[in-house]
């Protein structure tokens, strides 16, 4: 695998990493293979190249612990994607969206926190924020729809966290 992914890095000049189910694999792969896919990106000239992991979990205690055990140094933000869209499509509760950012010091160590959280409303393993929407908005209501989908997204990009946008959001 490291040979696969710093071939990625060298031939195709890639600017960083998602790895999909993160959570799946044994942690000593993890403290071998990204090291050196680190070294090789450096090498690249790539001082700056992230590499965060999916680790499909809506509580912050779960997708957290990846972080500060030092595993990887930034996660898919499930817990916000879980809760931003609920405020968004639903009115939702302000007090998850506290409890939320309550939890961020969870990420914390020397060189993390959850700034570096990768924050998303949709991706390809669920439906986009759009789908969410409508379920929560009556087929009429095309204005209320649009008004959630621009606090979605004035959420996803002014809120902490490196936002990420997948096709079809």
């Amino acid at each position: 695998w490291t040979k696969i992914w710093v071939d990625w890095i060298n031939k195709f000049d890639i600017d960083g990493m998602r790895i999909d189910t993160f959570k799946y694999v044994e942690p000593e792969f993890w403290k071998k293979v990204i090291p050196a896919v680190r070294s090789a990106a450096v090498k690249k000239g790539k001082k700056d190249f992230p590499i965060f992991g999916e680790v499909y979990d809506k509580n912050f205690y779960a997708t957290s612990s990846y972080v500060s055990s030092k595993q990887i140094e930034s996660v898919l933000d499930f817990p916000f994607q879980n809760r931003v869209t609920r405020f968004a499509a639903y009115g939702g509760n302000i007090e998850e969206l506290a409890s939320l950012f309550n939890s961020d010091d969870l990420y914390t160590t020397a060189t993390t926190n959850a700034s570096g959280l990768i924050t998303f409303l949709g991706n390809h393993d669920m439906v986009r924020i759009g789908y969410f929407i409508r379920d929560a908005v009556l087929d009429s209501d095309t204005k209320g729809a649009l008004e959630r989908s621009k606090l979605a997204n004035a959420l996803l990009f002014l809120l902490r966290g490196s936002p990420a946008v997948y096709y079809g959001d």
